[in-house]
């Protein structure tokens, strides 16, 4: 990898220039490791695999799959729909970019539950790149909230205090998670807020990031009031059936949020409009009515 980043610093690959480096590397390399990806050429953009497998899907065509997680990523790619903006319309780009987050989210809400995940040597967060401007790039400014709701007894509703919350941003090329959950019931809850850097595979950190890595709080911490909030709503149905409901909100200037968080030096509050309430009981009402 950092073989591949110090050749494209100096000039950028083609699509048959890249090629060209991938079978000049021993063939055992791909035992270990897969690669994919997209890369401008001009006025198009080219696809790279390998050691991958391409999946044919009913709403973004082929996909490709790498890594020790596809087998359980082809049994959701190309389920559901195509997410809605709650806050505003959302263009292409922006509903591809909230499918990711619902696939993500899912599986890291999954792992919350089995951990089965970790048996297979993936999961523990998701970073998600696609472009910007002339260039792939990874998108921060993500937070995800995990709710818990219950329509066990056929009458759906929404716990209004969050399990917790993931915010994912960079300083730099270093992921920056931070992870924040209530303990305890409202009126009192108390809040553990943990704080992870993660430095890039591909160099060796420097003296201030291996600091912020060792003691993570004399570092910068991102606010949990993320633009995209990726809402995942664990339920319990009848006859002991789970379902995960997933709302994807996009912040719009000048608008108030579905879902506000507020953090003061007194603490974190996150606010619910009725609006969100009312659309959870309403989506989680018709899923009731498919199970009767």
């Amino acid at each position: 990898m950092s073989e591949l980043r110090r050749l494209s610093a100096g000039t950028s690959f083609t699509k048959d220039s890249l090629d060209h480096f991938f079978d000049s590397l021993s063939g055992a390399v791909w035992n270990d490791i897969g690669l994919l990806g997209f890369l401008r050429e001009g006025d198009r953009v080219a696809e790279f695999r390998r050691n991958g497998r391409e999946v044919p899907t009913q709403l973004y065509g082929n996909v490709g799959l790498i890594g020790s997680g596809r087998v359980d990523i082809e049994r959701f790619i190309g389920t559901g729909q195509m997410p809605g903006g709650l806050e505003r319309p959302m263009n292409g780009l922006e509903q591809s970019l909230g499918y990711g987050l619902y696939l993500t989210g899912t599986f890291l809400n999954l792992e919350q539950v089995t951990g089965e995940s970790l048996t297979r040597y993936y999961g523990g967060g998701y970073e998600i790149a696609s472009l910007m401007g002339d260039k792939f790039g990874k998108r921060g400014d993500v937070t995800y909230i995990f709710w818990r709701a219950r329509a066990d007894d056929g009458n759906p509703r929404l716990y209004k205090q969050p399990s917790r919350l993931f915010r994912y941003a960079y300083e730099g090329d270093l992921l920056v998670i931070r992870a924040f959950a209530f303990e305890g019931s409202p009126p009192a809850p108390t809040a553990r807020d943990d704080l992870h850097y993660v430095t890039p595979v591909y160099r060796d950190p420097t003296p201030k990031e291996r600091g912020w890595v060792d003691d993570p709080y004399s570092g910068p911490a991102p606010s949990l009031d993320a633009s995209w909030l990726c809402n995942h709503i664990l339920t319990a149905f009848p006859n002991g059936k789970v379902g995960v409901l997933t709302l994807v909100c996009l912040k719009a200037p000048g608008q108030d949020r579905w879902v506000s968080i507020k953090e003061t030096a007194a603490g974190t509050e996150i606010m619910v409009s009725d609006e969100f309430i009312n659309l959870v009981s309403r989506q989680i009402g018709e899923e009731l009515k498919t199970m009767t």
